[in-house]
């Protein structure tokens, strides 16, 4: 017997033991017996556990040389290997990645690619999905009061966004041109919605492409910079509400309406938390009313300097900020932004790559708060997300 010690692990070996028949007979027709390794994993505690007795392991190990056997490399081995498999069990039951009929094996690979990126960005607090995106987790209980998630609250949660999130296309025009060239019909088109839209439905899918591609061609036809909607992206929006619906936003507030075009993303969103939308601009935007009245979405609207309302807002009463007005006055805003804030809330900041200058000042501000954990995102004109540590 052997009994080393490797960190928290205790491994305990016996030799010769144990010999199991095998199940097919050797030339000759002989059946032979199979001596082997009988190994034994006992740790003091489990890593982040302490309400819980680790089990004792044990594992068999046959070689042709028993004098060369590594213990510390046949148990890591053996995790290592049992992680993989649960990798893939994982992959296919939870995260579906046996569930798109793909074609070709580049297909295959691609959507592999994407699963492992999608995951592995999730359990780091971003995903990676269309494009750059982040994630911030944040859980609260019922009171709005921040709680401490549990590893299996943090994994059930990541499973639920990666379920929600809806199933990209893995299809090329090339392949699809293939399958009609050689007379296969097209796969049947996927009954799930998008995952930029997937809780939207088509009359408002129809409405909020309408209102940016009018805000566009507005925007090209505009010389006065100040009178342009200046839209959201797209892509932008979806990270952003998919951000608001992981968080349990509540109290939404955005400063910067516009024609209403994120407003609408916003109030959409906030249907699923139960929450609710304040936007705030200095002046009402020609067709803002009409198009929240078409949208159907509940909406709280405010005539204010962005400024002068965040002054006018309690302590700890936001769960989302959403900052898309003029960018240069943000530093004078401070420490509003972060003073309305509720600990776990999220300050996001629109056009930080397409205008750095502007809104360099408030993003030092931010740097400098030791509060904020911050990452700008490339997607759409550039989207800084600041989480607000709870103390």
């Amino acid at each position: 017997m052997t009994d080393d010690v490797y960190g928290q692990v205790t491994v305990a070996a016996w030799h010769q033991l144990h010999p199991k028949q095998r199940t097919y007979r050797e030339p000759g027709g002989a059946l032979s017996n199979v001596e082997g390794t009988l190994i034994r994993l006992r740790v003091s505690r489990l890593p982040g556990r302490r309400d819980r007795e680790p089990k004792t392991v044990w594992l068999w190990w046959h070689g042709d040389d028993p004098a060369s056997l590594d213990l510390n490399r046949v148990w890591r081995a053996y995790l290592r290997r049992f992680d993989i498999e649960h990798t893939f069990r994982f992959a296919k039951q939870s995260l579906g990645w046996t569930t798109p009929k793909l074609r070709t094996p580049e297909q295959a690979d691609r959507w592999t690619w994407l699963i492992l990126a999608a995951l592995t960005q999730l359990s780091t607090g971003s995903i990676v999905l269309a494009g750059t995106a982040t994630i911030l987790a944040i859980r609260r209980s019922p009171a709005g009061t921040p709680i401490r998630s549990t590893q299996e609250e943090t994994d059930d949660e990541m499973v639920r966004v990666w379920r929600n999130t809806g199933w990209p296309s893995t299809a090329t025009a090339s392949s699809s041109a293939r399958d009609a060239e050689a007379g296969r019909p097209r796969p049947p088109r996927s009954t799930g919605r998008s995952a930029t839209m997937r809780d939207v439905d088509d009359r408002l899918r129809t409405l909020l492409s309408e209102l940016f591609e009018q805000g566009r061609a507005h925007d090209t036809a505009e010389p006065d910079r100040r009178r342009r909607l200046r839209n959201l992206e797209p892509a932008t929006a979806a990270l952003l509400t998919l951000v608001l619906r992981i968080a349990r936003a509540r109290d939404i507030v955005e400063i910067g309406t516009s024609n209403g075009y994120s407003a609408i993303w916003l109030a959409a969103a906030a249907r699923d938390t139960g929450g609710h939308v304040t936007t705030v601009d200095v002046e009402e935007w020609p067709g803002v009313v009409e198009n929240l009245d078409r949208a159907a979405v509940s909406v709280q609207r405010e005539i204010a300097d962005g400024g002068r309302f965040l002054v006018g807002r309690a302590n700890a009463s936001v769960d989302l900020l959403f900052l898309d007005a003029e960018r240069v006055e943000y530093t004078r805003w401070w420490p509003h932004p972060a003073r309305v804030l509720r600990p776990g809330g999220l300050l996001a900041i629109d056009n930080v790559l397409s205008h750095p200058d502007e809104v360099a000042g408030v993003l030092r501000l931010i740097a400098a708060d030791g509060r904020f954990a911050a990452e700008t995102v490339a997607v759409g004109k550039g989207l800084h997300l600041a989480y607000l540590q709870a103390s």
